[in-house]
């Protein structure tokens, strides 16, 4: 992929990297194009893992065992 830095039409870089039965996410912005103000960059983040039951779920096992 071309040099972020250095490219005239390459905005942002998002990076998914799988390392040791880990996903990690970074994201790179090109502050000679990007609004700063919106686009932020994000330094390399070990994702993790987030299991959210599903409504159908929630009402067969019971809406006070959630927090909401």
């Amino acid at each position: 992929m071309e040099d972020l830095k250095n490219s005239k039409v390459i905005v942002d870089k998002t990076t998914f990297k799988f390392d040791n039965n880990a996903i990690f996410f970074q994201k790179e912005v090109n502050s000679k194009i990007a609004d700063t103000e919106v686009e932020h960059e994000i330094e390399e983040t070990k994702l993790e893992i987030v299991h959210k039951p599903t409504w159908t779920e929630a009402l067969f096992y019971g809406c006070g065992n959630n927090t909401v």
